[in-house]
């Protein structure tokens, strides 16, 4: 505990750190795990996940805003809201004729999330299990690039660990991917 306090603390001022999966604090979770350059902020949502009632994926950019007029009462209102850019973030997998993977509906065995505040590096590391039992660790590393606006990065690393019993079997099955980038871009989420 003393070596914390001497070397780990500096460090963890600086780490904002999520070690559960809660869907009903997951969009304020988003919010806070944000990257961003000032050019373009994109929100700590699991890249595994879709835009629903529990996860709101979002890329907003500096200056792209949408102006909407409303009537309330007897008077109009006119807002401006930050528009839904195209989600660079989905990729899920499944182990060969599995269900794609869905944090909402798969075992999350273990997660931990976390932001550092002087890099601005955003690092997931989650062991989740599907509905055949099959176990993946799934590790990520998010960055947007500060010195060049339009660059930003995504690092992922799956790990197949398939547990029988109190051992682990190393077996070989198929790992498929989907990557894309996700267009139906909606603020369907606002509250309004």
């Amino acid at each position: 505990m003393e070596e914390w306090f001497e070397e780990g603390l500096a460090k963890d001022m600086w780490t904002l750190r999520y070690s559960n999966y809660d869907i009903t604090r997951e969009k304020s979770r988003e919010a806070l795990l944000t990257v961003g350059n000032g050019y373009f902020g994109t929100r700590g949502a699991l890249e595994e996940s879709e835009a629903n009632e529990y996860n709101y994926p979002g890329t907003y950019m500096a200056g792209l805003y949408n102006r909407l007029k409303t009537q309330i009462d007897d008077r109009i209102v006119e807002n401006e809201d930050l528009v839904n850019a195209p989600n660079w973030l989905p990729i899920t997998f499944k182990v060969g004729e599995g269900e794609w993977f869905d944090p909402n509906k798969e075992k999350i065995l273990e997660i931990e999330r976390s932001l550092n505040l002087l890099n601005g590096v955003l690092s997931k590391k989650m062991l989740a299990q599907d509905s055949k039992g099959n176990i993946t660790l799934i590790e990520s590393t998010r960055l947007a690039n500060i010195r060049n606006a339009f660059f930003s990065g995504l690092v992922i690393e799956l790990t197949r660990n398939i547990k029988a019993s109190d051992f682990i079997i190393d077996l070989m099955y198929i790992l498929w991917l989907k990557l894309f980038l996700d267009f139906h871009c909606k603020c369907n989420f606002l509250g309004r």
